[in-house]
């Protein structure tokens, strides 16, 4: 249980890295939006286009940074308590939960496959980049998983 403990440590050190990234983004977006601060924006699109992406850099990195301001609470729940810090330790490695998520992604990874497929012949009507776009994507999918495949199977 005390190497549990001192891997929680080093999660907790490396979520709080990661609000500190997150939240200066956060903030730059909201301020930027209200004109307070300039931020910078993508050169294409129209100034709706640039809202647009400020407002979803500033969503995105708050909504990272409330997830990961809950996972430190309960990070530091259980290293205050040995109670619950039995409780995490039990879900996290919980085999029935661990088969379920490698079972979903795996499901999730052939769902995307295909539709990806299927949005790449019916891209290819509308728009040649966005096509080729969807094309890459899938394919770069598909590499990966191959390369996990031949890593695992190597390594089990």
């Amino acid at each position: 249980m005390e190497t549990y403990r001192e891997k929680l440590k080093i999660q907790r050190v490396v979520v709080i890295l990661c609000i500190c990234l997150l939240l200066p983004f956060a903030f730059g977006g909201i301020l930027s939006e209200a004109g307070l601060i300039p931020f910078p924006v993508p050169a294409a699109g129209g100034e709706h286009w640039q809202s647009m992406w400020r407002g979803f850099i500033s969503g995105a990195a708050c909504g990272l940074s409330c997830l990961l301001i809950v996972g430190l609470v309960r990070i530091r729940a259980a290293l205050s308590n040995d109670k619950k810090l039995r409780q995490l330790y039990v879900k996290d490695h919980d085999e029935r939960t661990a088969q379920i998520w490698t079972s979903a992604r795996a499901a999730g990874t052939q769902v995307f496959l295909l539709l990806g497929l299927a949005a790449t012949i019916i891209a290819g009507y509308f728009s040649v980049s966005i096509c080729l776009t969807i094309l890459c994507c899938v394919l770069f999918l598909s590499l990966s998983c191959l390369v996990c495949k031949l890593y695992y199977s190597r390594k089990f």
